[in-house]
């Protein structure tokens, strides 16, 4: 379950690097009409005799109201986790679940308007 959190008008509006996100997060603000922020987090992984391995994390945010949002968990295949933490993958999928949802509800309210007349 994820958590609420207080963010400034400023942290994590900036884009991130992968642009699949950047353009996942803009049409999901633009059709929600909600503020939605990804936080990039980027970790450098040090073994003994090894290549240092970039890892890349992310944190999805949708705003509450009065500057509070809410920390969005991700499932994953061996339960739902507290760890917020995500690949690209997991909001990639949350937020096209998102934009499924309300091309389904526009759906479903277009077939019920044309019931009604």
């Amino acid at each position: 379950m994820g958590g609420i959190v207080r963010l400034t008008s400023d942290q994590y509006t900036g884009p991130t690097r992968n642009h699949r996100l950047n353009a996942l997060l803009s049409d999901v603000r633009r059709r929600t009409g909600e503020d939605w922020r990804i936080a990039e987090r980027r970790f450098c992984l040090r073994q003994f005799l090894r290549r240092p391995t970039e890892l890349v994390a992310y944190e999805l945010y949708v705003e509450t109201g009065a500057g509070e949002f809410k920390v969005v968990s991700f499932y994953r295949a061996n339960g739902w986790t507290t760890n917020y933490v995500g690949t690209a993958e997991h909001v990639a999928t949350y937020l096209e679940g998102v934009l499924a949802g309300l091309d389904r509800h526009s759906e479903v309210a277009r077939r019920r308007m044309r019931a009604v007349k």
